[in-house]
């Protein structure tokens, strides 16, 4: 089907389709993405996505499981090509044109911690890179209420404690998120009290 598929365009066009995106570039009109879940996926698949020959290329966080950097994928050093440490060298702008980030949904949804949300969002506000916050999945930050029933509510599973990094040991210790299931429509998009909606050529 390639190689009829091929001959087609020439025979319509009298070009060599292997050499359009080398004549024309890439198509203003098409995103390649990649989906993510943690660091591990997002440091094996970006890299991939960044060697296309594409005009717009961005990433889905979703569902977000863990913790993600992504500022080498998205600053380079200008001399060395790569993020490097150097003092003198400088970096630039290079790599994601857009991050999507979001929640997981459904009967065995996990929460994720604010501070994962939090820190992606400054990312890409650091980088010009455009954000947008999908949903929080089925669970949303909440405090502990002073009579409350926290512990039940951790047996019926409908308040989980997460940590910032590692597993769940059962205890609350600072900087552990306390999030509650609300359910997908409940739990909604917004993030410090607003919509991030931001799309590719929307952000300098």
């Amino acid at each position: 089907m390639e190689g009829t598929c091929q001959k087609q365009y020439f025979d319509r066009t009298g070009e060599d389709p292997s050499l359009w995106l080398a004549v024309h570039g890439p198509l203003p009109n098409v995103i390649g993405m990649v989906t993510t879940e943690n660091q591990k996926w997002a440091d094996i698949r970006i890299p991939w996505l960044l060697k296309t020959e594409l005009s717009i290329r961005g990433v889905s966080i979703e569902p977000m499981l863990g913790p993600v950097d992504l500022e080498s994928h998205l600053w380079t050093c200008k001399v060395c090509g790569y993020r490097c440490d150097s003092e003198t060298h400088g970096l630039e702008r290079s790599g994601l044109d857009w991050v999507i980030l979001g929640g997981e949904t459904g009967p065995g949804a996990r929460p994720m911690h604010p501070d994962w949300v939090r820190s992606v969002r400054d990312q890409c506000q650091g980088a010009g890179v455009p954000f947008f916050f999908k949903s929080w999945g089925e669970w949303v930050p909440t405090d502990a209420v002073p009579g409350g029933d926290l512990g039940g509510d951790m047996r019926r599973d409908i308040v989980r404690i997460v940590k910032a990094s590692g597993e769940n040991d059962g205890h609350l210790r600072r900087g552990d998120a306390l999030m509650r299931r609300v359910g997908k429509k409940s739990a909604g998009h917004l993030l410090a009290g607003r919509e991030w909606r931001e799309m590719p050529g929307e952000r300098a």
